[in-house]
């Protein structure tokens, strides 16, 4: 199987993965911000803070991702001429 047919049979997984991922950061980066700036937020912190929700939800979704890209690779390829 060719590199070029792989690519193109996995077009959204990748996205949904890179999504995910850049979501996750974005929570990371926004909780170290909090964290860093704000020293007294961690008397308010909680699972559902304003950071912490793109944290679970990006990993939630590269969750969601993973095991689409793991089925899109197993199907076998489609004829082009049907």
């Amino acid at each position: 199987m060719g590199l070029r047919i792989l690519v193109r049979r996995l077009d959204g997984p990748p996205r949904t993965i890179g999504i995910g991922l850049g979501t996750a950061y974005a929570g990371f980066g926004l909780d170290l911000y909090i964290h860093e700036i704000g020293q007294a937020v961690a008397d308010a912190e909680s699972i559902w803070s304003l950071a912490h929700v793109p944290i679970f939800l990006g990993m939630g979704i590269v969750a969601t991702g993973l095991p689409w890209a793991l089925l899109r690779a197993a199907v076998p390829a489609r004829s082009a001429t049907a």
